[in-house]
């Protein structure tokens, strides 16, 4: 009986976390949100997610494919996700290279990187500024010949969002382990903006909007791709694979763990953002998986709740998330080494002015020589 009560709890704490997540990594990478909810219901079944997991790494692949959706397109995001799959495989099949990865405290610390990097981007989300840009430097140089110029109601809804994302898992810490805070958060600001706004014609406010319930892709954008998209569809492909066999060769997944985990990163990232995480490992975890799927379907589809959701709620769960996902160890014992602080500094430069994956590719060759 403890045993299906357990069940059920990872069930519904699973389901809370994915969907909020991915709903907001899709709509603040600018995808449908549609994409989210598919990429929330395949990471349900195959992934293991709990309270313990770090989000940092997923949070960081988002920065990956921000930058190639943005560039290329989300018609070559599967080329990306496809190649970082294949390069994960390879590493870990590399013993000595999985041993140095799974000890690198480079790759760790590159956290602190995520949570500036995301704050940078997905600020303008939540202030609703309309900044653009493809790189920090960039986004930043927009931001200051803009100005901010914040729309109030979204500054209201993303400010409560940090609050319970902050308050709850500390008030309400049993409570936070069977729900997770993104989804009090989303539902508490869903309602109010309910309330503020009932017709949202009169007063147009940015919100995620109805779930078009279609996938289609322009082939002819793969077919045409010039140097400069080979170059980055290459550099995200190598930086997801190393993001991936990271999280895997940290917990020392092996068999059925990587299986499942690269099933949910190959058919996930067709959808633009795979959720890096370590894989289901037993029939007991594809059941809860399959109940939470289940329970993100019944949510999501017949009520066409995200219609209302307040896009910059979804932002600051990204932001809250990247600070909250700190790996304060790894950033404490990287910079006890003098050149692994030299390799996080190039490594954060390089991702500020190019991008991140170039920062991760960096990190990784550092990692190896500091090791």
């Amino acid at each position: 009986m403890t045993d299906k009560k357990e069940m059920i709890k990872n069930s519904i704490y699973k389901a809370s976390l994915m969907l909020p997540l991915c709903i907001s990594l899709a709509v603040c990478g600018g995808l449908p949100s549609f994409y989210g909810l598919i990429v929330a219901l395949i990471g349900a079944v195959l992934l293991h997610i709990s309270p313990e997991t770090d989000l940092s790494p997923t949070l960081l692949l988002f920065l990956v494919f921000l930058y190639a959706n943005s560039v290329i397109g989300k018609e070559a995001l599967p080329l990306c996700g496809i190649a970082g799959v294949a390069v994960c495989l390879i590493i870990l099949a590399v013993r000595p290279l999985k041993k140095k990865l799974a000890e690198s405290f480079s790759i760790g610390s590159l956290s602190l990187m995520t949570a500036l990097f995301v704050t940078v981007f997905v600020t303008n989300s939540y202030f609703g500024i309309g900044a653009e840009g493809n790189t920090i430097i960039e986004m930043l140089k927009s931001y200051r010949s803009l100005g901010f110029h914040p729309n109030w109601r979204g500054i209201l809804y993303g400010t409560i969002v940090m609050v319970v994302m902050i308050t709850f898992p500390r008030k309400f810490k049993k409570g936070t382990k069977i729900v997770a805070a993104p989804f009090y958060a989303l539902v508490i600001t869903y309602i109010l903006n309910l309330l503020l706004v009932s017709n949202k014609s009169i007063h147009p406010f940015p919100e995620l909007g109805k779930p078009e319930l279609k996938f289609s892709f322009d082939l002819s954008v793969i077919t045409s791709l010039n140097a400069k998209a080979i170059i980055v569809i290459a550099l995200s492909g190598i930086a997801a694979g190393i993001i991936f066999a990271y999280v895997l060769a940290k917990s020392e997944s092996t068999g059925k763990a990587i299986i499942s985990a690269s099933a949910s990163n190959a058919v996930s990232s067709v959808f633009g953002f795979p959720a890096a995480a370590t894989g289901n490992t037993d029939s007991q975890g594809f059941v809860s998986g399959a109940i939470a799927a289940v329970m993100i379907a019944a949510v999501s589809v017949p009520t066409l709740i995200f219609a209302r959701l307040p896009v910059s709620s979804a932002a600051v769960i990204l932001i809250v998330a990247g600070w909250q996902n700190l790996d304060k160890q790894a950033i404490k014992t990287a910079f006890k080494k003098p050149l692994a602080i030299i390799g996080f500094l190039i490594a954060i430069s390089v991702s500020a002015i190019y991008f991140p994956a170039a920062g991760v590719i960096i990190a990784l060759l550092f990692s190896i020589i500091t090791g």
